[in-house]
């Protein structure tokens, strides 16, 4: 099996393939961990990944850039920390599960993360440069294949684009 996701407008999608789209499997992501057990796990976890940050950042003669490194993983973990928390106290009370949808920064950092980790990204022309893909790919992601299939709906130059993303052969 692959990891394959599907990046672009929604509206545009077939609804097969909206399952797979980096924003359902985020959503799809987030909602998935409604257990307690789990999500106490999961909060113990991001606290101490968010210590050892803090200890990585204080202790090492960080360069500017890596020091942005550590206060970016360090928020990304906050952020999740009080989506568990709230979904926490939710589910223990007795009411639902948070909504991603309500945390839009969580939402786009676990569809962000998912862009990172496909194997293969599946997305139109005019897509590909679009501000999700550059943000989830601008830590020096770089791809081995490019396959442009746009059956003549696209110019010449816009066949260029996805070598912004460091792409080996097109």
């Amino acid at each position: 099996k692959f990891k394959l996701t599907r990046v672009g407008n929604e509206k545009m999608m077939h609804p097969l393939v909206h399952e797979i789209s980096s924003s359902a499997l985020a959503r799809r992501g987030l909602m998935s961990t409604p257990d307690p057990e789990t999500l106490e796990t999961e909060i113990m976890l991001l606290r101490a990944r968010i210590q050892g940050f803090r200890n990585g950042l204080v202790s090492s003669k960080a360069k500017p850039n890596e020091q942005q490194k550590y206060h970016d993983l360090i928020e990304k973990c906050e952020t999740r920390l009080a989506f568990y928390g709230k979904t926490l106290a939710n589910v223990k009370s007795g009411k639902a599960p948070c909504n991603p949808d309500e945390n839009r920064k969580l939402l786009n950092q676990e569809e962000s993360s998912i862009i990172t980790g496909a194997e293969i990204i599946a997305t139109t022309l005019s897509s590909c440069s679009s501000r999700k893909i550059s943000d989830a790919l601008s830590d020096s992601t770089q791809f081995s294949c490019c396959i442009v299939d746009e059956a003549t709906q696209a110019t010449e130059p816009e066949i260029l684009i996805p070598l912004h993303h460091d792409i080996c052969h097109l």
